[in-house]
């Protein structure tokens, strides 16, 4: 995303075209080397919606005026959020019959040298910061075992 429509800034809100005049308003702190980014928790939540859950690689954020919207950002300190990112935005909408529906992503970006330890990433590979997608009802342990089971 290089620049948002004023029609996708009302509809998803402000907080998207300040992401989108200036990236930065998501991160709180860089490490001692200023390279990598931590994510602003608390601007999320104050700006996005509350905290959902979190996984290896990523965190996932409600989005308070659009409840059937899930906000997906990547952890700052590992590629693989940002990569499980891009593959969302590759796959899910191209079956649209198997996965919820990717509504908007960051740009692609570039990864820095110092955090993927100097490597080359694939040319096909996507690298976003954050994807808002369709939410979808999870299931717990427990549920998913009865679910099968059905």
């Amino acid at each position: 995303m290089t620049e948002i429509s004023p029609a996708e800034a009302k509809w998803f809100g402000p907080a998207f075209q300040a992401i989108a005049d200036d990236p930065s308003v998501l991160v709180s702190a860089w490490d001692k080397e200023g390279k990598v980014a931590m994510r602003d928790d608390a601007w999320i939540e104050e700006n996005i919606g509350p905290f959902l859950g979190a996984g290896y690689s990523r965190a996932a954020y409600a989005m308070k005026d659009h409840p059937n919207l899930v906000f997906k950002v990547a952890d700052n300190m590992v590629d693989e959020g940002r990569y499980t990112n891009g593959e969302e935005k590759k796959m899910f909408n191209k079956y649209p019959e198997f996965f919820p529906r990717v509504w908007m992503t960051s740009e692609h970006m570039d990864l820095d040298p110092h955090i993927r330890g100097g490597g080359k990433p694939r040319e096909d590979n996507l690298y976003l910061d954050w994807i808002i997608v369709d939410r979808v009802k999870t299931f717990e342990r427990g549920d998913l075992e009865e679910f099968l089971k059905k």
